[in-house]
């Protein structure tokens, strides 16, 4: 899984995690808002995974 790390890492932990159809790009304003603290923001949608299945 890919992710991103912002701000502090000795701050507390602030984890953003996004919903179908968008990317971790969807907190970009609070990312900035919060960078007094340790932010991560995992990137559920892989780009780069194929589409095939072993199902």
């Amino acid at each position: 899984m890919h992710y991103k790390e912002y701000g502090d890492l000795h701050k507390p932990l602030i984890l953003l995690i996004h919903r179908g159809g968008v990317g971790g790009w969807m907190w970009d304003k609070q990312v900035q808002y919060f960078s007094n603290y340790h932010g991560v923001v995992p990137e559920l949608i892989d780009k780069e995974a194929n589409n095939t299945s072993d199902f």
